[in-house]
């Protein structure tokens, strides 16, 4: 009787060993993929956060001036006629971008006159009333109309440029998989 205890008490066969390490590398290589999924989309959630919060600190702005009836202090119409990024995909009406790229708000916070006028104007929308500066310092686009209704804007800390037509991130492909896959958070006026 005290041959048979001692024959099952043996442990793992290598082929028992083999099968749990594989079954173990596939629920580990399942949980990783997930993981990385997961934090692409916790990603991609939180620049279109960022986009929603740049489009509220934009129209604060404009609500703030048409209350003070000081819109004409950003003079949007004249240099919306300055400004080149000229963009017509909402229909007849003609719609305009104001962007900046990463490194641009520096450059706001010492020089501003040194400036382009698309990306003086941008700051000058938003800058008042985004709490946490470091939101800034990434690449944003702000698309309105003549009369500088805020249509959209675009937000990425993970690109140097934005530009209309071609380059790393084309503007112009609004489609939830060019954005996922560029990193771009985009909010649009409802």
């Amino acid at each position: 009787m005290g041959n048979r205890l001692s024959q099952s008490n043996k442990g793992f066969t290598l082929v028992e060993l083999c099968v749990t390490i594989v079954i173990f590398t596939i629920l580990v290589s399942t949980a990783v993929f997930g993981l990385i999924q997961w934090q692409e989309f916790s990603t991609y959630r939180q620049q279109t956060e960022n986009a929603e919060v740049v489009y509220m600190a934009a129209r604060s702005k404009l609500v703030k001036l048409k209350a003070n009836n000081a819109l004409d202090e950003l003079q949007i119409s004249t240099k919306a006629e300055n400004i080149t990024n000229k963009v017509t995909s909402y229909g007849s009406k003609t719609v305009y971008s104001a962007k900046c790229n990463k490194a641009d708000y520096a450059t706001y916070s010492s020089t501003p006159n040194s400036l382009n006028s698309s990306t003086k104007l941008l700051f000058d929308l938003i800058e008042e009333f985004i709490y946490d500066k470091s939101l800034l310092d990434a690449c944003i686009s702000i698309e309105f109309n003549e009369d500088g209704t805020i249509l959209a804007v675009y937000y990425s800390d993970r690109c140097d440029e934005f530009k209309y037509g071609s380059g790393q991130v084309n503007l112009t492909q609004r489609t939830t998989e060019n954005l996922e896959d560029n990193m771009v958070g985009y909010y649009e006026a409802s």
